[in-house]
């Protein structure tokens, strides 16, 4: 059941993660494409990783495994786009909804190991409750955010499922290192782009040195956040399973906005966020009992 706990945890970390860079997007302190590209940079800090257990692996599974790494910041660059045009509370269920399919769908495709029938009854708990958080919000989600939004799904979801294949050939460590090395060869390219290459070098002397601290301190606190999913992935019979726990990530924001910040929350929005509340919790007791079961 670890796979589990270490999934859980990280969704708390991307989450709230995620709410500041959407503050800090809000704020036109930097764009779509210098966040993503010092993202992808600060891949780089995956080589402090290697003393502990790397290893060589075969040239087409560091091919795949690079290519998992494109994909994964291809789709952090569209969700950064919707991020900018649209609220992080409408986004980010998006996201939790639309992702996991992807993963499922890709994964039907290219790996062997197929979800048992109580991993897919968790799934749709878990899916129907992104969709509930969705429903509720009185705004209506922007037609070019949602095309960016399913493009970030499809990439994630691309990216979750070739990550799995790299770690069921290679240990977590060896694998992890490749596809950041993927993400670190596709940011590099954007400089090739004299627009994207603009407005990297324009968001870098524009923002006060204080906000270049509060970005790096969030992507080094997602950075955690990261590795435990990826670790998750790795250890989870199907990827589609961790991708669709990001639904957790929004009832503990939910909770935490409505009991600590006394947030108020009335009418079909409560009631909503309730129901919703309900499906995802059932769907990670359903988790729970099939991956204990799994395992005796």
């Amino acid at each position: 059941m670890s796979w589990l706990f270490i999934s859980l945890l990280s969704q708390l970390i991307l989450g709230t993660s995620a709410v500041f860079d959407k503050a800090l997007l809000k704020k036109k302190l930097f764009n779509p494409p210098a966040y993503t590209f010092w993202l992808g940079i600060l891949g780089l800090v995956s080589i402090f990783l290697l003393p502990f257990g790397f290893e060589t692996i075969s040239l087409k599974i560091i091919s795949i495994a690079i290519l998992g790494g494109v994909f994964f910041i291809l789709g952090m660059l569209f969700l950064f786009y919707g991020l900018d045009i649209s609220e992080a509370s409408i986004t980010l269920p998006v996201i939790g909804g639309i992702s996991p399919i992807f993963t499922l769908t890709i994964g039907f495709f290219l790996l062997n190991s197929k979800p048992s029938t109580g991993d897919l009854l968790a799934f749709a708990f878990l899916l129907l409750g992104a969709v509930f958080l969705f429903l509720v919000k009185e705004k209506e989600i922007r037609k070019k955010s949602f095309l960016f939004l399913l493009a970030s799904s499809f990439f994630l979801g691309a990216s979750n499922v070739l990550s799995k294949i790299v770690f069921d050939r290679s240990n977590f460590l060896t694998g992890f290192f490749w596809i950041k090395i993927g993400g670190i060869i596709l940011v590099l390219s954007f400089l090739l782009f004299k627009n994207f290459r603009q407005k990297i070098f324009f968001s870098t002397k524009q923002s006060p040195k204080k906000h270049h601290l509060l970005y790096f301190s969030n992507r080094a606190y997602a950075g955690i956040g990261s590795v435990l999913f990826s670790f998750a992935v790795s250890l989870a019979s199907h990827p589609a399973l961790v991708d669709a726990l990001q639904s957790f990530k929004y009832i503990v924001i939910f909770l935490a906005a409505w009991l600590i910040l006394r947030e108020k929350f009335r009418g079909k929005i409560l009631a909503g966020k309730i129901i919703a509340t309900v499906f995802i919790f059932t769907g990670v007791f359903i988790l729970g009992i099939t991956s204990y079961f799994r395992s005796i």
